[in-house]
């Protein structure tokens, strides 16, 4: 498969810091790409660099054959790299084929009309409605988001990222906080993403890692030690020794 996304030698420094060390990672087009290492390995801040939040001291990012490494967040937006945070941020009081409709209308461009609900643009609730069915979601569409459990408000999260049709979908750690069930749901619906949209996945939950990637790239210290399918990372003596004591492989 082609490659949707190129880092190239991406370093960022913090002072005397050095957070990405001449990290080189690709994504495939159409792949789950999962992203693992230690705490402080670097992992959110490729990913900050990658979604354009964070500036990179040196190296370069392609996207679909594109330099992009100096575009601003919404010009990225724009072409189609979405992120997803650790941290829910939803507006608790809306109901949640609202928040979609508003994702849907930030890809759109089209202009809701002053003093009147969202619920009558129907072409932006009737495609929210479509997303949240399509995530086996339907039965949330009348909930408040801040009645929902932190599990299904991760799901909300994810509907209103693809409700912006994104072409690359960067996920911060999406199982933290999340119990067993909970977590095998969303593994469940990001399992049904396969091959429909380009992931580039953070987690520390391994099982959903193992589970849902194509392949696996290993950040330590900043740098890609490994990358490559799940078995060959789960038998890689370097990942072995860059995990030592823990549980994660």
């Amino acid at each position: 498969m082609s490659a949707i996304l190129k880092v190239e030698g991406l370093v960022k420094r913090f002072g005397g810091i050095t957070a990405t060390d001449d990290c080189w990672l690709e994504v495939a087009a159409g792949e789950i790409h999962g992203l693992i290492g230690p705490n402080g390995a670097g992992k959110t801040t490729l990913l900050s660099q990658i979604a354009g939040s964070l500036k990179p001291s040196a190296g370069a990012i392609h996207f679909d054959g594109q330099a992009i490494t100096g575009l601003p967040i919404h010009r990225r937006v724009g072409r189609g790299i979405v992120r997803s945070f650790q941290i829910t941020n939803l507006y608790k009081t809306w109901r949640v084929r609202d928040a979609v409709a508003l994702a849907v209308q930030a890809r759109s461009g089209s202009s809701f009309r002053f003093w009147q609900p969202v619920q009558s643009e129907k072409a932006l609730t009737d495609e929210a409605a479509a997303i949240l069915a399509s995530l086996d979601m339907a039965a949330l569409g009348d909930r408040i988001t801040g009645d929902l459990s932190h599990g299904e408000q991760r799901l909300v999260e994810i509907a209103m990222a693809l409700a912006t049709a994104p072409r690359l979908l960067l996920l911060d750690e999406p199982m933290a906080g999340l119990g067993p069930s909970e977590s095998e749901r969303l593994t469940e619906q990001l399992q049904a993403l396969k091959g429909r949209y380009s992931l580039l996945l953070v987690e520390h939950d391994m099982a959903a890692v193992f589970r849902l990637s194509d392949r696996i790239s290993v950040l330590v210290a900043g740098k890609v030690i490994a990358s490559g399918l799940p078995d060959a990372i789960r038998n890689d003596d370097d990942v072995k020794r860059a995990y030592l004591g823990e549980e994660a492989i």
